[in-house]
């Protein structure tokens, strides 16, 4: 099952259906606020995250941080966005509301290790990793629009070098805390809007070209595919008047996100 297919899947799919359990091996399980860990479900190929892997004291943050994920995950797969397929799911372990993200990759590893330490996955060629750095200009645009602040210098660990039978490729982790998930959106604060943090290397990676384009297609994303993508979230995970701010909110910041990276000083 090659990523463009389960991508495929999981965007057409809003809840697992599947008997997800928390596998043997835990690699790539990280640490985290959320105390996620690595599950399974045969007889998907696939392995995946679950978060969070604890009760929560606050069940309505729970809820909060999945939905955004899920919604995220959804938002970037149809601006084919270096960002995992995610999942709903009803864990009964950890108050019936979490989100199962995919590992894109079978090894994956935090992206300064081939950046400054050296490492260099198989079949990645010194063109590829330029092209690679190059490329994830396109997820400052993404992270801006949806209000993502944990990409910076200061969490390593949600950017991650991931490669595999399918390439390589820095993948962009954990958007459970986006779009106003601490409350910040309330009462038009999505209007507010600042250039997302960013790894100080790859800003100085980045290609003016590429971040224009995404821009645009960030402009141009459908109100219509936002109405889909965050109305069809069971109010279980999130209350229709949350449904109804979030669209109001990302339909608004296309525009507002846009003109900031146009306007602002960037590197």
């Amino acid at each position: 099952m090659t990523n463009v297919e389960v991508r495929t899947a999981w965007r057409a799919e809003v809840e697992s259906a599947l008997d997800w359990r928390r596998a043997v091996d835990q690699t790539g399980s990280g640490t985290g606020v959320l105390s996620g860990y690595v599950v399974e479900a045969s007889p998907f190929p696939r392995r995946g995250f679950l978060k969070p892997g604890r009760t929560l004291a606050s069940p309505e943050r729970l809820k909060r941080h999945a939905a955004r994920e899920k919604i995220a995950a959804d938002i970037a797969g149809d601006l084919d966005m270096p960002v995992p397929p995610a999942v709903l799911f009803r864990s009964i372990a950890v108050g019936e509301h979490s989100v199962i993200t995919l590992f894109l990759h079978p090894f994956q590893l935090e992206w300064p290790a081939v950046v400054f330490e050296g490492f260099v996955p198989p079949r990645t060629s010194d063109a590829d990793k330029a092209r690679i750095l190059a490329e994830s200009t396109r997820v400052l645009a993404l992270d801006t629009w949806l209000d993502q602040y944990d990409h910076g210098d200061a969490h390593a660990g949600n950017v991650v070098w991931g490669y595999g039978p399918e390439g390589s490729e820095l993948v962009f982790l954990d958007y459970a805390s986006s779009m106003g998930a601490d409350g910040s959106w309330r009462a038009d604060g999505w209007q507010s809007v600042e250039i997302a943090p960013f790894p100080r290397h790859l800003l100085a990676r980045l290609d003016d070209d590429l971040l224009e384009a995404a821009i645009e297609r960030i402009e141009h994303f459908p109100r219509s595919a936002i109405e889909e993508i965050v109305g069809r979230i069971p109010s279980g995970f999130l209350p229709e008047p949350e449904k109804a701010m979030l669209t109001v909110a990302l339909v608004g910041r296309r525009g507002l996100a846009a003109r900031r990276l146009r306007e602002g000083k960037i590197r």
